[in-house]
């Protein structure tokens, strides 16, 4: 297993996501693959963005829905209805431009990799029974991989 790119991607967090108010990690916390809501940099962004997600070339920090929730949908009517021609709807947009990161290659090979089952010890298996009940075919490849990857520990 590659460690430097778990480093790595504990650096990309700390400086793509400190200077917006993220307090800095050390750590990866444990997630679950496959969902772009639960994955482990969304599990750490959430701390800040409550609606965060996460997809293979881009995170979405949802801050136009927390500032919809906080001033009320139908304030931003013009949004809805597409004439964006209010100080809310203006702020919204800008928002939602905000809200999208570009995710380095390496990084989005990490996510790729994650979701299938590379890295053993990130992986909430707990969360994963929950998250992808009844889809036994992923749950049994992804545990495959993982034995695979975790050096000859059974999980």
């Amino acid at each position: 297993m590659d460690t430097s790119i778990i480093q790595k991607t504990i650096s990309w967090i700390n400086d793509t996501f400190v200077p917006r108010g993220l307090e800095p990690i050390e750590d990866l916390p444990e997630a679950i693959p496959g969902k772009a809501k639960f994955c482990v940099i969304a599990q750490v962004l959430k701390s800040k963005w409550k609606h965060v997600s996460v997809n293979g070339d881009a995170v979405d920090l949802n801050m136009g829905n927390d500032y919809g929730n906080k001033v009320g949908w139908d304030n931003i009517q013009g949004y809805i209805a597409g004439n964006n021609n209010t100080d809310h709807d203006l702020m919204f947009n800008r928002l939602r431009e905000e809200s999208l990161i570009d995710i380095p290659i390496e990084i989005s090979k990490f996510i790729s990799d994650f979701d299938r089952g590379v890295y053993p010890e990130l992986i909430d298996m707990d969360g994963v029974e929950l998250h992808w009940q009844g889809d036994d075919n992923y749950i049994s490849q992804l545990k495959m991989v993982m034995d695979k990857n975790s050096g000859g520990v059974t999980l």
